[in-house]
């Protein structure tokens, strides 16, 4: 037989007040408009390369207002239920199109819009139906419900925004190419000097190919440069000996302060000195070493597939190599570079996710703490009347 349990007496729950879903709502949209205000900031300047610090604070700005405005709409989603989602819906609509004012009106803008508010709607829809399932108030685990797809929608919508802050192709393109050839030449000013002793970029490509060049036989076309280097490295070795004599007598000599200017200087005497010595040794070639150099001259610039008369300073010449290389590479598909950093600009938010996705999720039970403080949210426990089955 079906005994029905005699139903425990509860007190009358209050409606709740409208008001406060507005309230809520209306910090969602405020914090979401605030974000989008501060992602604009840090796109004003095309991210084509890797941003500047001043960018990547701006960025973290936006990234923790990004944090704390889902964590605030997945809060109002929990309160409003499926009962209510409908303002949960009007809140999402409202904190899409507050990216509008922020960036340029393309279709790519509506597309974002668009997106963004897709993933705010399944999310919160999947927040709702956890929370009518669910017997107790567990915001660090509802707000997990529909997350990760909510998330890549959201991220999507972002990228969007990044896509269309770039702006005409070609103003991008160069962009990408001025930042491929500045990266390019920190490397190669970092790295020539450490393996050519006497390399400095005010040096013209004679007086480079001078250092390097040999003819058949492996013999330096210029040898009495090599022998001024050979000269420089005693020079140095013995200034090391000096140094560590005078540091054993007077240890002001050891500090970092007083050896640092000590070796500047001499690298100043150096640089000076070989500048002239270079000099002199090119004046004073003869007709066969001028040959060779010419010969190895024609072959630099036929490899490179540039033109110099030998006279351009080696920071000219490098820029030189670094343009036509980079352009051969960028130009064809100038079209298709904002997609690609678009595209790559969303993989990289999406991978770091896994750190502030759980920013997120220590936030939610944060505001719904601070909502309960102030009165916007309350608990109710409730006691349901059940039948059990009984044989």
């Amino acid at each position: 037989m079906i005994t029905p349990v005699t139903p425990i007496p509860q007190k009358k729950v209050p409606k709740p007040a409208p008001w406060k879903f507005w309230v809520m709502g209306g910090i969602t949209v405020l914090f979401a408009i605030v974000f989008w205000w501060t992602l604009d900031m840090a796109l004003q300047r095309k991210l084509t390369s890797l941003p500047s610090w001043e960018q990547a604070m701006q960025f973290l700005i936006s990234l923790t207002f990004f944090c704390i405005t889902l964590s605030l709409f997945g809060v109002l989603a929990m309160a409003a239920k499926r009962q209510r989602w409908w303002i949960t819906a009007l809140t999402a609509a409202l904190a899409a199109l507050a990216l509008l004012p922020f960036f340029p009106w393309r279709l790519a803008t509506l597309g974002a819009v668009g997106i963004t508010l897709a993933g705010f709607w399944l999310w919160s829809w999947n927040i709702a139906g956890d929370v009518a399932g669910r017997k107790k108030f567990q915001p660090h685990y509802t707000i997990h419900a529909g997350f990760g797809t909510g998330l890549v929608l959201l991220l999507v919508g972002v990228s969007m925004c990044y896509y269309t802050s770039l702006g005409d192709s070609r103003k991008t393109a160069e962009e990408v190419r001025t930042g491929m050839i500045g990266a390019a030449r920190n490397g190669i000013d970092f790295y020539l000097p450490k393996q050519i002793p006497g390399y400095t970029g005010s040096m013209t490509l004679d007086q480079f190919l001078s250092l390097v060049a040999t003819d058949k036989f492996g013999e330096f076309i210029v040898p009495q440069i090599t022998q001024t280097l050979d000269s420089d490295t005693k020079k140095e070795e013995a200034y090391k000996q000096i140094t560590d004599q005078l540091s054993k007598v007077n240890p002001v000599f050891s500090t970092p302060q007083v050896s640092s200017e000590l070796q500047k200087q001499l690298n100043s005497q150096l640089d000076a000195q070989r500048a002239v010595l270079q000099e002199e040794a090119l004046k004073q070639l003869s007709a066969a070493q001028r040959q060779l150099l010419e010969e190895a001259r024609r072959e630099f610039l036929a490899s490179f597939k540039i033109e110099a008369t030998g006279s351009e300073s080696m920071d000219t010449i490098i820029e030189r190599i670094l343009t036509r290389n980079v352009t051969r590479y960028v130009d064809p598909y100038e079209r298709l570079i904002p997609p690609i950093l678009a595209l790559s600009f969303f993989f990289i938010i999406e991978l770091i996710s896994v750190v502030y996705r759980y920013v997120i999720f220590a936030l939610a039970p944060l505001v719904a703490w601070v909502y309960r403080k102030f009165g916007l949210l309350r608990l109710e426990t409730q006691v349901q009347t059940v039948q059990e089955l009984e044989v």
